[in-house]
């Protein structure tokens, strides 16, 4: 047993005294000669090179070579300036998750921002701090790219004045930025407060907001003016409101008229109609029954579950007769 682990043992010195003999160097850095080895000459390990990422090629690269040579981890920066048409500043966006772009100088160039997959340069969403979210910048500012499945994000001239200049740098970082994340969010969601709801037919406009996933959110107890008939009011359109997104409207009829039916309506396109219920409020305590209709003075709380509400009348005889209402974001209690 001892013959045979001293043989082992041997030979693991030896192929150990061969490894090191093959990595080593002498102290001027240059392989030892035969004379030098006979002399027990002193021999200095060679030390193994870290490996790391170039931030400008993505190319792997030994650490301590160049500046650009980072571990993986580390955010990546560029810098540059655009003074022409397909001038551009490039930053490699492998492992990385969003780019930060600061141009801190800009005089008649107009640039777009592309995010290139390992195919092909895609036109890309840049978000500023507040507003809207840009493909083009011509400006000057910090804007926010997410980048994640790119290899790499440039900004590019597209158009250019007289003597343009724009100074840009960009920033990849493997971070996360929630603000972008929640701007993307509402961008997909297309809440847009200027051009909805549309307005009803009393002028009234459906005043809206967005919430923080790009959700619009009604202001509650919008006010629907009075409106009146006095002659041929049978199957005559009171008042309509553009409900959505509204839950409920409460309808008070102050004059009834004589004989007069006021029928409450709802509709998906505003033109095919059916009858919504309602429930009759006396000194704020609901009623049990639910009508769609009504012949007298009186307060509804009226269900709103599609786009458009009326007030139709479908019978009358004479005199005057009036309603107001004033739509709710909730719903009734019935529903």
């Amino acid at each position: 047993m001892s013959r045979l682990y001293t043989a082992l043992l041997g030979a693991l010195l030896l192929a150990w005294g061969s490894n090191a003999l093959a990595q080593a160097t002498t102290a001027t850095g240059t392989a030892p000669t035969s004379a030098q080895l006979d002399n027990g000459v002193m021999l200095t390990p060679q030390i193994a090179a870290v490996i790391g990422r170039d931030t400008s090629s993505g190319l792997p690269c030994v650490i301590g070579k160049t500046s650009t040579c980072q571990l993986p981890g580390y955010d990546s920066s560029s810098s540059g300036t655009i003074t022409a048409v397909n001038g551009t500043v490039t930053v490699n966006t492998q492992g990385k998750s969003t780019v930060a772009i600061d141009v801190s100088a800009d005089t008649n160039v107009t640039m777009a921002v592309k995010g290139y997959d390992g195919v092909a340069w895609t036109t890309l969403r840049a978000y500023p701090q507040s507003g809207a979210a840009v493909t083009t910048i011509a400006s000057t500012g910090t804007w926010m790219v997410p980048v994640g499945g790119y290899q790499q994000l440039e900004v590019i001239g597209t158009a250019v004045g007289a003597t343009p200049s724009a100074t840009v740098a960009l920033n990849a970082g493997s971070g996360v930025n929630t603000d972008v994340l929640l701007q993307a969010a509402q961008s997909a969601q297309s809440c847009n407060v200027a051009t909805a709801p549309a307005t009803g037919t009393n002028g009234q406009q459906l005043a809206v907001s967005c919430d923080k996933t790009g959700g619009l959110v009604p202001a509650d107890g919008l006010v629907i003016p009075a409106a009146s008939c006095s002659s041929a009011c049978a199957n005559t359109t009171l008042w309509q409101i553009t409900s959505w997104p509204y839950r409920s409207v409460m309808v008070q009829v102050t004059s009834a008229g004589t004989t007069t039916t006021h029928t409450y309506q709802v509709s998906a396109d505003g033109n095919n109609w059916v009858s919504t219920r309602c429930e009759t409020t006396v000194g704020g305590a609901a009623a049990s029954a639910l009508v769609s209709t009504s012949t007298t003075a009186i307060a509804l709380i009226c269900d709103a579950p599609l786009a458009y509400f009326r007030d139709q009348i479908t019978a009358y005889t004479s005199g005057t007769t009036t309603s107001e209402g004033v739509a709710r974001a909730t719903p009734p209690a019935f529903y």
